[in-house]
């Protein structure tokens, strides 16, 4: 059973979803699937707050998909972060969060919910100089209505190793679905959207929601493609 999200109208007033929408730029007339464990991130533009990145075909070496981010429009966008996908069939999946649920990211596919994430309400690091400092974020993940794990973000965080910038879904179950934060450099299996190394996800929903979680971490969360 599918949980009701706050209001959420693609056609909305919502500068921060049409502006985000309006970048989507990429001819992505494929007829040969490419599965999501297959995409990586490529050539990418902008900054913290707005932002497009190419998604790649690993094996096919094309164009498979395009992400583009928008943050806090205006004072009367009812959207703080908007974060939209569109993928080679032309599916669209977003991440939206309200201005009405601060700290609350919900996840779409086609415009029906698939889950949320949702930050505890603890004392974090909110400047760059409070995050060199240390500081601890922690969500709360649901898939539908069900929660099913947790995700923790240490900082500082840094570009330096692989292992520096990584964190994970801790599912309830026991296992864990790496999250990677970042590029590094030489290291191939850090562009891949869902990293190589994660355990076999045979829910659909699952993977799908992983895969999300991965592009609202590495684009909006850290943002370290453009710098802490």
């Amino acid at each position: 059973m599918y949980f009701e999200p706050p209001s959420f109208d693609p056609h909305g007033q919502s500068d921060c979803l049409r502006h985000a929408r309006s970048r989507l730029c990429l001819d992505l007339n494929v007829t040969q699937a490419t599965p999501l464990r297959a995409m990586t991130f490529a050539t990418r533009t902008g900054s913290q707050s707005e932002s497009w990145y190419a998604l790649k075909d690993s094996v096919a070496k094309r164009a498979c998909g395009e992400v583009c981010h928008s943050s806090f429009m205006s004072k009367t966008d009812p959207i703080q972060d908007y974060v939209v996908v569109r993928l080679w069939s032309g599916a669209l999946l977003e991440a939206v969060e309200f201005v009405s649920d601060p700290g609350v990211v919900y996840f779409y596919v086609q415009g029906t919910a698939l889950g949320r994430m949702c930050e505890e309400d603890v004392p974090r690091p909110k400047t760059w100089w409070q995050r060199l400092l240390g500081g601890t974020r922690i969500w709360r993940v649901l898939l539908h209505e069900k929660m099913i794990g947790s995700v923790e973000l240490n900082y500082p965080v840094t570009k330096t190793t692989t292992k520096a910038t990584r964190v994970f879904l801790q599912l309830t179950d026991g296992r864990s679905l790496p999250i990677g934060l970042a590029n590094v450099w030489f290291r191939k299996e850090t562009t891949f959207v869902i990293p190589p190394d994660t355990p076999t996800v045979t829910d659909s929903d699952l993977e799908m929601l992983h895969f999300l979680l991965v592009i609202v971490f590495r684009v909006v969360v850290t943002s370290l493609d453009f710098g802490i």
